[in-house]
Parts: C-alpha cells; sequence; structure tokens
C-alpha cells in the first residue's frame, strides 16, 4: 500500500519534478492513519509552491481526496492535514468500522472521532470495538487513544437480522414479535425460540449480543 502511495504521488507531481525519493509515507494504527512527507533538496530546481498547489488541490476537501486515491480502495473521512513550505506533510484518518459501542458511545455517534481495537467478544469472535477518545488529537504526536488503540472516525453498518425459523416457543415467544426473538439451533435439529432480554435496540451494535444469550442469534 505504501509503494502505491508514492508511486500514485509520484505521477501526479512527476511534471513539477518530484521522484520517489523524494517522498516517504508511514502509517499507523492498523493501517488506518498515513502520514506522508515530501522533502525537497537544497538547490533542487522543484517549487515548493508548486508542489503544495497540487497537493491542496487534490486534499482539499474528504471527497477530493478519496477521488484522488479511488484507486487505492482508500475512503478519506475528513480533510488531510497539509502544512509545510519545504518540506509538505499530508495526513488522514479513516473509518472505524465499529461492531460494537463501549463506555458511554452509541451508533448515534458515528461521524465523530474514536479509538478502536479488535478484540475478542465472547462466542462472536474477534469484533472492532469502538470507544471514547481519551485525549485530544495531535497530529504526528498523539493520536489520543490508549496504547491499543488507533483513532478513526465512528462508522457503523447495521446488521441484517435473519428470519426466524422456530420449531419451538419458550418463555412467553410467539411468532410475530414486534422486538424479535431469539433463536438457538439445538444440536438435536430444532430451533428453539425465546423473547429477547430486552425492548427496542440500545443502539450499542452487538456489544450485548442484540438482547440475545450468546449461544443464541436475534432474529425477527
Amino acid at each position: 500500500m505504501l509503494d502505491n502511495l508514492v508511486a500514485l504521488h509520484v505521477q501526479e507531481m512527476s511534471s513539477v519534478g518530484i521522484t520517489a525519493s523524494m517522498i516517504f509515507f508511514t502509517c499507523e494504527a492498523a493501517s488506518v492513519k498515513f502520514s506522508g512527507t515530501i522533502t525537497i533538496p537544497p538547490g533542487s530546481t522543484v517549487s515548493p509552491a508548486q508542489v503544495y498547489n497540487l497537493l491542496n488541490a487534490r486534499y482539499a476537501s474528504a471527497a477530493a481526496a478519496t477521488a484522488f486515491l479511488q484507486s487505492l480502495g482508500l475512503v478519506v473521512t475528513q480533510a488531510p492535514l497539509i502544512n509545510g513550505v519545504n518540506g509538505v506533510v499530508v495526513s488522514f484518518i479513516s473509518l472505524c468500522g465499529c461492531s460494537s459501542f463501549v463506555n458511554g458511545l452509541t451508533s448515534a455517534s458515528v461521524g465523530l472521532d474514536g479509538c478502536a481495537k479488535g478484540q475478542v467478544h465472547g462466542l462472536s469472535g474477534v469484533q472492532t470495538n469502538c470507544y471514547p477518545t481519551i485525549r485530544p488529537y495531535i497530529p504526528h504526536l498523539d493520536d489520543g487513544c490508549p496504547s491499543d488503540m488507533y483513532r478513526c472516525v465512528l462508522s457503523y453498518t447495521a446488521p441484517t437480522h435473519p428470519a426466524c425459523a422456530c420449531d419451538e416457543y419458550h418463555n412467553g415467544a410467539y411468532a410475530g414479535m414486534s422486538n424479535g426473538l431469539c433463536q438457538k439451533n439445538m444440536a438435536h435439529g430444532k430451533a428453539i425460540c425465546q423473547p429477547r432480554n430486552y425492548d427496542s435496540d440500545k443502539k450499542v451494535g452487538g456489544w450485548e449480543f442484540y438482547g440475545c444469550p450468546e449461544d443464541s442469534f436475534r432474529c425477527s
């Protein structure tokens, strides 16, 4: 990915004298945050102003940056920071892709900055859990997250719960409950359904298994 980032920028700026040796990219936090530096050697005929103007046009907004980087499959969620004179620096933060929301965050927090990490969550296996930030973001110095997490923009795609296929109903459950059901497929082949642990949606993603015991799944 880093080599592809360099190649894309060389292609874009070769007309003003930029070569691959002048570009350096790093990635942090599980490849969701990229930082890059373009260094113009002393005595070079390359114009810093031309390089800055080209980058400023390509990274003027999140949409412009995403369009520029689309061949790499990257989505930019906030306008990258561009600064420097003889050294031009670019950085941006990508989407979290949260599975669950923790410590007060909910799916209503989508679009805000958060901290994420992959964790084993019960029988669901490894999921991306999202937490609030703990410090301000200082580009290239501190991402404002605990050392085992990375900063990103909170994003979430709600799952589509499957249709229930119940053979038996327990604990007052019945077909068509508006709140949905929890279905457990038994070893003997029967599917047992029971009510969810709570009404409606807590907006925490899969953190509480959508109101179902871990060995069952929510259905509707």
